[in-house]
This record gives structure tokens, sequence and C-alpha cells, in this order.
């Protein structure tokens, strides 16, 4: 219990860094889809745990919120994911999106601060973080091209405010095939198939 006051007590004073601001514009068509994560701030693992092979899905809802579909690797190579949707607040600010998480006791902000070019209708990569920096995410869309293309860009915009950040491991993503075989398995057993 002291340790969590003393962590929730530490994320108050984090930095007097000054954050960027969020995007002015974000076009959600092309944010939508397949993302990879590549940096992550080290304070995530509080709440992702060691996760590799971190991916995100957005798609679009018929009310117009944004799917979420959160997937790691846990240390045993099992696959966890976590649903959702994010949301506006306020239209107004498009860099600032709202994400709220089954299971999740509260909404969390999603800020988008940094977006990179679009390349057949999809932004390349995009940098999210929270209204007191603390949390932050880098994704994209492919490694091979990020490494290539955007990552001295992303990492110069990262240094430039402070944050600290941490490779997240994307290689050996294929999840332990034997756990699904065992449960498929076990449902099948039980429904006497």
């Amino acid at each position: 219990m002291f340790g969590f006051f003393l962590l929730s007590l530490s994320l108050l004073f984090v930095s007097g860094n000054i954050l960027p601001q969020t995007v002015n514009e974000l076009k959600v068509n092309s944010y939508l889809g397949h993302w990879v994560q590549v940096y992550g701030s080290p304070t995530n693992v509080i709440f992702q745990g060691y996760g590799t092979c971190i991916t995100a899905d957005y798609g679009l809802l018929d009310n117009g919120y944004v799917s979420v579909l959160n997937s790691q690797l846990n240390k045993n190579k099992e696959i966890e994911q976590i649903n959702g949707y994010a949301y506006y607040k306020n239209i107004s600010e498009p860099g600032k999106l709202t994400v709220h998480l089954d299971g999740v006791p509260s909404d969390a902000p999603y800020w988008v601060i940094k977006l990179g070019e679009i390349v057949d209708n999809q932004y390349q990569y995009s940098v999210i973080t929270a209204p007191n920096g603390v949390s932050l995410w880098v994704l994209t869309r492919d490694l091979k091209r990020f490494r290539l293309f955007y990552s001295k860009e992303v990492e110069d915009f990262l240094n430039e405010y402070n944050f600290k950040y941490v490779r997240i491991e994307q290689t050996n993503c294929e999840p332990v095939v034997e756990y699904f075989k065992q449960f498929i398995d076990s449902m099948l057993k039980r429904l006497n198939l």
C-alpha cells in the first residue's frame, strides 16, 4: 500500500517538462488499421506488464467511436488481449481522445502528439502520451520502414521533450501454439465433439 502511495505521489511530480501540443488534425480513417509498438515509457510496465510483440488494431464502429484491440505476448509467449473503444470528449480537439478498455475502472486519455506522413492512406507512425507525459506509446505500421525512414525523426522528437522510453521487443512474435491447442481440445471435449 505504501509503495502504491509513493508511486502515485511520484507520478504527480514526474518532471517539469513542457509537453508538446496534441496534433491539430487527425484523419481518423488514416489512423485505422494495424499498428506495432516500437517504443514505450518504462512506466508502462505498471499496467501492461512485461509484454512483447505489442500491437494495436483500430476500426470504426457504427456510433463513430474507434474500436480498440490491444495485443501482446506475455512471458510464457501466450497472447494477452484487451478490447475497448476510443472517443472524443471534445471534437474540436482532434488529438485528444479518451480510451475505454473493458475491465479497467476508468477511461484514460490518449493524446496524439505527433503523426508521421500518410502513405497509402495510412499514417506511418503515431506518438501518444497522457496529459502528465508519464505514459508513452510510439506506434508504426511497418518496423522496417520505421527504422529506415522515421526512427531518427521520432527519437529526436522524444529527446527534445525529454521523454523516457524503451524499445519494445518485436522479434520471435509467434505465440505458443500448444496453449491454444490445449484450450480448443478442452472446449471440444466439454462439448462432446
